[in-house]
């Protein structure tokens, strides 16, 4: 499996009760790939301000996400700048191989395995901005109205099929020269 583009791999065992801060910046080449892997015209900033503590389970992550990012508007494809803000809790714990159905309660559907090298802080950030980021992103009205007027009905573009196979066709120099 391919490494995350953002990682930073902690080891529980590292960890103390007594909550640990951990501030991480996405640089340069980790926004690039970020971007391109979740689709983003371009991602001028990530970071988060974390703190971490090892609980009788596994760790517990509660701190802030921040993030500048920017995506094509579904309507148009014109840029749609987003600013990210919000709050991470998240658990991590080691998951046993157990056989059969598992019930789980509402709060413990968040929870993400500790992995063989430990967790993945950077990764489980973003995840975290993917989740955040507009699903459906629109640019302001005037720039979708713009683009909705070069839309064409589907008789028009029925229409500018034919005409462009009907171009393409031998027999088309033929036409021309009547």
């Amino acid at each position: 499996m391919d490494s995350p583009e953002f990682s930073f791999l902690i080891a529980p065992d590292r960890l103390t009760a007594t909550a640990s801060p951990y501030d991480l910046v996405a640089g340069e080449a980790a926004r690039e790939a970020l971007a391109k892997r979740f689709d983003l015209l371009s991602l001028d900033r990530l970071e988060a301000h974390l703190l971490v503590r090892r609980m009788a389970r596994g760790v517990e992550v509660n701190g802030h996400l921040e993030a500048d990012a920017v995506q094509a508007c579904v309507i148009s494809g014109a840029p749609v700048p987003a600013h990210i803000s919000a709050p991470v809790h998240l658990r991590f714990e080691r998951m046993t191989e157990a056989g059969g159905e598992m019930e789980l309660d509402a709060g413990e559907l968040d929870i993400l395995p500790i992995g063989p090298e430990g967790i993945d802080l950077g990764e489980a950030i973003a995840e975290s901005l993917a989740l955040e980021l507009p699903e459906w992103p629109r640019a302001d009205d005037e720039t979708v109205a713009a683009a909705r007027g070069l839309l064409m009905s589907e008789e028009q573009a029925d229409a500018q099929i034919r005409a462009d196979r009907m171009a393409q066709s031998p027999f088309a120099g033929l036409k021309r020269s009547e």
